[in-house]
């Protein structure tokens, strides 16, 4: 395999690599209608998150219906990657929000169940 070949296979995950050791804490006030009873997660290493998990709802769930995720930085970060970077690094996060809610329920397909619950990723 040439170096030009090998390098172009690292790039992707490479840049993925570089905006989670660049991720922080989620800014509050643009996403949610209410950021109360969310707790910081103490499992995290480079980033943090706020979560909150209500398993009593969560065990009445069968389906997910997976909205396209939302590339939504800070105004401030706005215009540090291409449109091409932006796009690889949203049908990544699509495809891992789809494998790992694939392990734990079943995924709607568009349109197909109205009682499913939505998720989305911005």
């Amino acid at each position: 395999m040439s170096n030009t070949v090998f390098r172009g296979r690292l790039a992707a995950p490479l840049a993925l690599l570089a905006l989670a050791a660049c991720a922080g804490t989620p800014e509050r006030g643009t996403f949610l209608t209410s950021y109360e009873g969310l707790n910081t997660r103490s499992d995290m290493v480079r980033a943090s998150a706020l979560d909150r998990s209500d398993k009593a709802a969560l065990a009445q769930v069968g389906a997910v219906a997976l909205e396209p995720s939302v590339y939504a930085p800070a105004p401030s970060a706005r215009n540090w990657m291409t449109p091409q970077e932006k796009a690889l690094v949203l049908r990544e996060v699509d495809a891992q929000l789809c494998f790992e809610l694939s392990e734990r329920f079943e995924i709607a397909r568009p349109g197909e169940r109205a009682d499913a619950a939505r998720v989305r990723a911005r």
